[in-house]
């Protein structure tokens, strides 16, 4: 008898086959995946390649498997903070007080 898989191994396999997928098609081109440490320039060829209509797919899919999974594993009352007030709860003492 087979093990079922668990939706939360899904998730997590969706998110690896996407971004599988994501660096399949950088490495064919021999690209880089753009950084979030350098500037954007849409001009730029990983730009370019990152809004390719297969790399827009695959990232579209793993963006929403991991927002799936961050709510399936997430405490209930915590989403619902996240839905209601737009932010992630926050322990009021690490906020930064400027005078």
């Amino acid at each position: 008898m087979d093990k079922r898989v668990s939706p939360l191994r899904q998730l997590a396999d969706i998110i690896s086959a996407s971004v599988a997928q994501i660096d399949a098609a950088f490495d064919e081109s021999g690209i880089d995946y753009p950084s979030l440490d350098a500037p954007f320039n849409p001009t730029s060829p990983s730009e370019q390649l990152s809004m390719s209509p297969e790399v827009i797919q695959a990232s579209m899919l793993a963006v929403a498997a991991c927002a799936q999974l961050g709510a399936t594993v997430k405490v209930p009352a915590l989403t619902l903070y996240d839905v209601v007030g737009g932010v992630s709860y926050c322990d009021p003492q690490s906020y930064l007080h400027f005078d």
